[in-house]
């Protein structure tokens, strides 16, 4: 097999052994998941109907079972995914806290290798080390929620509900949580994304103002065309009228940017 034809290759019926219980088991994974030129990840497939559960756990023991010869990203495999071809889902073996979770489709190999370059610094690691949330900006009540919603999540607990009176500002609060997690995961990625939002700092004090930025300015651009390096300059002087309503060099701006 040549594992290093192409960026993405899945081989199939790959045979896969490991010891378990004092036992020597073989079996053989439906596929093996090649990213990079190295071993990545294991697919256990199901037909149709089938019941996910407990498939996890066998995956489980075909990435630990890789011949010792066949270069590998990790041992055990960071990667397993089970699928119906109907329902498919995934454990990312580098989280701090393992656990299966649905996904729409199998990941790009280069999704799979930024994942790998990650390391420790997965999602729910980066959930785990965000920095401290300042009280300038925001009401006692709404520090609080976002304080305790991130601890929930830290603890690998998805399913959150905040509870908060009429008038309390629920959309505020409920717009900077996503807003800091997307402003601290950003500049980890590489090429021009990255590069955009490196030094960002969130400085919009109201929700509607963040709305109009994307979904009116930003989103409206057809950006697949563009053969050149974009850079943020494009949105500076709106980003800094709509979000504080001062001119360009009046006021604080929307730092979302570097521009040269």
């Amino acid at each position: 097999m040549d594992i290093q034809g192409s960026c993405g290759v899945a081989v199939r019926e790959y045979p896969l052994k490991w010891r378990e219980g004092g036992r020597n088991w073989s079996r053989f994974a439906d596929y093996l998941l090649c990213a990079g030129g190295r071993a990545i990840g294991v697919v256990e497939a199901k037909p149709a109907g089938h019941s996910l559960q407990g498939v996890v756990v066998r995956s489980k023991h075909y990435t630990d079972g890789l011949d010792r010869w066949v270069p590998a990203w990790d041992r055990p495999l960071p990667c397993a995914y089970e699928s119906t071809g109907v329902e498919t889902q995934f454990t990312n073996g580098l989280d701090p806290e393992l656990r299966s979770r649905e996904t729409f489709m199998f990941h790009r190999p280069e999704e799979l290798l930024r994942l790998q370059h990650l390391q420790a610094a997965q999602l729910r690691g980066m959930l785990k080390a965000l920095p401290e949330l300042a009280h300038s900006k925001l009401w006692p009540v709404q520090h609080l929620a976002i304080v305790n919603l991130e601890k929930s999540l830290a603890a690998a607990k998805p399913r959150a509900l905040i509870q908060m009176a009429t008038g309390s500002g629920k959309t505020y609060t409920a717009v900077t949580s996503c807003y800091r997690r997307i402003l601290t995961e950003l500049p980890k990625r590489g090429g021009m994304l990255g590069e955009i939002f490196r030094k960002a700092r969130q400085e919009i004090q109201n929700p509607a103002t963040l709305k109009c930025l994307i979904v009116d300015l930003i989103d409206r651009e057809d950006w697949m065309p563009m053969q050149a390096d974009v850079k943020g300059g494009h949105f500076r002087r709106p980003a800094c009228e709509i979000s504080t309503g001062f001119p360009e060099g009046r006021g604080p701006a929307l730092h979302a940017s570097r521009t040269d």
